[in-house]
């Protein structure tokens, strides 16, 4: 594999697990009603609970710009040095890029979106305004599918532990 393969599969690659350890406190906090997830909200709030989803994101890979398409500096001039000097390799430099790009776009659609598991956030990062008596945040975190199986299963077994011992 090449160095930038590599380095786009990092960052556009499946999202990452988390220690156990940080899974644990998650569903304690989940259970002790100090996190908000993505499974509170019927199914057309996310986008209005999760307000960085609406506007910023997952979003995919930006297509490389283009010499000519004017939104450039090299767009907007008119050199014949330009043309004669760099013209060439920054058109190989942008097929390039183009070529990383698909790959980018590849890997965002198959690893890095389908690996979402569970979007979650504390309640300490809500807005102060709420959206019919939920809360809005500008913030999320997320976690992959299996860690996110694996906070609920802990999630259990904390609210046995729990059950058990306020039934004392």
């Amino acid at each position: 594999m090449e160095s930038r393969e590599i380095e786009i599969k990092e960052k556009w690659g499946p999202i990452q697990s988390q220690p156990d350890d940080k899974l644990k406190q998650v569903a304690k906090d989940i259970y002790n009603g100090l996190v908000f997830t993505d499974r509170h909200c019927k199914g057309h709030e996310i986008s209005q609970r999760f307000m960085v989803l609406m506007f910023m994101g997952p979003q995919p890979p930006k297509k490389p710009g283009h010499q000519s398409d004017g939104n450039t500096k090299d767009g907007h001039r008119d050199n014949a040095i330009y043309d004669i000097i760099e013209h060439d390799e920054d058109m190989k430099k942008w097929e390039e890029d183009m070529k990383w790009h698909d790959v980018e776009v590849e890997y965002y659609q198959e690893e890095q979106v389908t690996s979402i598991g569970m979007i979650y956030e504390y309640l300490s990062e809500a807005s102060p305004m709420g959206l019919n008596g939920g809360p809005i945040f500008m913030s999320l975190r997320m976690l992959n599918k299996e860690d996110s199986t694996k906070v609920w299963e802990y999630y259990e077994k904390y609210k046995k532990i729990r059950e058990t011992a306020d039934n004392f």
